[in-house]
């Protein structure tokens, strides 16, 4: 497992790693963060696993993001599955794969 600062991510080689994993996060972030984040997951690995709630929460006006939303949006990605994660209620493990 590598974990790493995000400024450092821009300059890692196309397909630097087998899949992605993304807990807690994409939903809070701001759209044109998630977007751009779901854009190099797609470059840096052909596989892209999320765990993350999707009750679309509403903070200070904005909704929380639906990572399925937003890979619809960012392009490039299919669903391969989709389950109900089994540890916390209003999550769903997603896997996603290039293409």
């Amino acid at each position: 497992m590598t974990l790493l600062p995000p400024d450092t991510v821009a300059a890692m080689a196309d397909d630097s790693f087998d899949v992605v994993v993304n807990c807690d996060s994409l939903p809070e972030m701001g759209r044109a963060t998630a977007l751009s984040y779901l854009g190099e997951v797609r470059r840096l690995a052909p596989r892209f696993l999320s765990i993350n709630q999707e009750a679309g929460k509403v903070h200070g006006g904005v909704p929380q993001n639906r990572v399925a939303d937003l890979v619809g949006e960012a392009g490039g990605l299919r669903r391969a599955s989709r389950h109900r994660h089994w540890m916390e209620q209003g999550y769903v493990e997603e896997v996603f794969d290039r293409g």
